[in-house]
């Protein structure tokens, strides 16, 4: 498979048990690199949290490994880090090709439970626009129809848009729900930085959102992580991350 240019991008994004929706997330996100000179090869970089660049764009060859260290301040209150890889972030969609889209929605994670919170967290939910119950259905899920899973994958800034968490599952499922704009972590819903969400099988919980400005086009997209604070290794699903299709989100011009 010749996947030239492939694009690695580390994030860190971290769950804490404070419910202060003010207190900022710190987020460790790559620039944009180049792609790869070799054929087969994989090009990657990474920021620090504190700005320094760790790794300014190397290349991966194929069957081969690269470890990066990397240090992360957690704070008392902190029961869960989690590590996202995010394919070709300086990619965007041009045009309306599902295909591409597809590959470009897959999430790579790696899910760190730190520590057990000291009491069973209560996860607020806020209230969803609506509820669905059977038809069609998806893990996360960004339409411009309220009901209708229509592909969207480019909007101006401030337009409205209708986010659709699902449960394909057949068991009760929560998520914990964040934005990712540009790569960093922006605030969801009402100056929500973290949503949670629950929905029982075969259901559908729908959202109202608004995009954010911007002064050029940028990525955004939308991560959805099961069982937030229960990662266990016979927790499948907690391992897990779902992405929604990436919306270019142009200046309102």
């Amino acid at each position: 498979m010749n996947i030239s240019g492939l694009v690695l991008l580390s994030i860190i994004v971290t769950f804490c048990t404070t419910n202060n929706t003010n207190k900022k997330k710190d987020v460790t996100y790559s620039n944009i690199q180049a792609a790869g000179k070799n054929e087969g090869s994989i090009s990657f970089g990474l920021v620090g949290m504190n700005g320094v660049v760790i790794n300014n764009g190397s290349e991966l060859s194929p069957s081969s490994n690269v470890n990066i260290e990397t240090i992360v301040n957690i704070e008392e209150n902190t029961n869960e880090v989690d590590f996202i890889i995010i394919k070709k972030p300086d990619y965007l969609l041009l045009e309306q090709d599902i295909k591409k889209a597809s590959v470009l929605q897959e999430i790579i994670s790696m899910r760190f439970r730190i520590r057990s919170p000291h009491e069973k967290r209560v996860l607020f939910d806020i209230e969803p626009k609506r509820s669905i119950y059977g038809g069609p259905n998806d893990n996360v899920f960004l339409s411009d129809q309220e009901e209708k899973l229509k592909f969207v994958y480019e909007k101006n800034e401030i337009d409205k848009l209708f986010l659709s968490i699902g449960n394909i599952g057949s068991e009760p499922i929560s998520y914990a729900v964040v934005a990712l704009f540009n790569w960093k972590q922006v605030p969801l819903i009402r100056e929500n930085e973290v949503l949670y969400v629950s929905a029982n099988s075969d259901e559908r919980e729908i959202f109202e959102i608004n995009l954010p400005e911007t002064n050029s086009p940028k990525n955004y997209q939308i991560l959805a992580f099961p069982d937030p604070y229960e990662v266990r290794p016979n927790n499948y699903r907690s391992h897990q991350t779902h992405g929604s299709f990436r919306v270019m989100v142009k200046p309102d011009q």
